[in-house]
């Protein structure tokens, strides 16, 4: 499909300001005029998140994503100001872009999806996101795509968790909403654990092959390990038998 001009010329000024290349002074400034101008509007942050994060075909640049995932956590902080639809539509790119990880695709990247997905889900699950879960770690794939989507659902759910449960953040959460949201987690924790132990079992034996993410997702496992610890009722009949 063809770019719209909108999308070209905001390529361009990504290019421009993370292209790695040396611009005149005006170039930079009028790129960096256009960036912001977008985030300064909910409306053309959505739109510019949408067309850079689900695009009709290829993935976006890393620059142009991590840019596009700015603009969701903009609209993630006037949450009260958008309406359902709104949200939903947020929740929607949020999700489609976490479910478009690859290997090959660059940590920070992965990281700041799965930052994203666990703001959202903090606001919306699990009373109008209740399959968050199944929606992050459906198996309409296999082999390391699989392990690829897995890895970025663990690490959106582990920071979810670590919101919750974290001293430092409890201040900005309510304690009425921890409570729902670790509930939630906790009614889908014999499926997760089972998900997190296959996981973790194929990250280890992996870990010693050449250029393997083995060692990296053994981390992200064991730290989804550690944030489950203090909610998950380990002694639970459905958890041990998942274990």
């Amino acid at each position: 499909p063809t770019m719209t001009p909108q999308m070209e010329g905001l390529y361009r000024a990504l290019e421009v300001e993370y292209g790695g290349q040396r611009h005149e002074a005006h170039v930079h400034n009028e790129a960096r005029g256009l960036l912001q101008g977008v985030q300064e509007r909910a409306e053309l942050c959505f739109h510019a998140a949408a067309a850079i994060l689900t695009p009709a075909n290829g993935v976006a640049p890393e620059a142009a994503a991590v840019f596009g995932l700015s603009c969701l956590e903009r609209l993630v902080v006037r949450w009260n100001e958008l309406g359902d639809d709104q949200k939903l539509a947020v929740r929607s790119t949020a999700t489609q872009a976490a479910t478009r990880t690859s290997e090959s695709e660059a940590s920070f990247v992965r990281n700041k999806k799965a930052a994203v997905v666990a703001q959202v889900a903090l606001r919306e699950f699990p009373q109008r996101w209740p399959g968050l879960v199944e929606e992050l770690m459906h198996a309409d794939s296999s082999g390391e795509t699989r392990d690829a989507r897995l890895e970025l659902a663990f690490l959106a759910l582990a920071e979810l968790a670590e919101d919750c449960t974290d001293a430092d953040y409890n201040t900005r959460v309510p304690a009425k909403r921890r409570t729902e949201v670790l509930k939630a987690l906790n009614a889908v924790a014999p499926g997760l654990t089972v998900e997190l132990f296959g996981f973790a079992r194929r990250a280890y034996v992996s870990r010693t092959t050449t250029r393997s993410p083995g060692s990296r997702r053994l981390v992200c496992a064991l730290k989804c390990v550690r944030d489950m610890a203090t909610w998950i009722c380990w002694e639970s009949d459905a958890v041990k038998a998942a274990g």
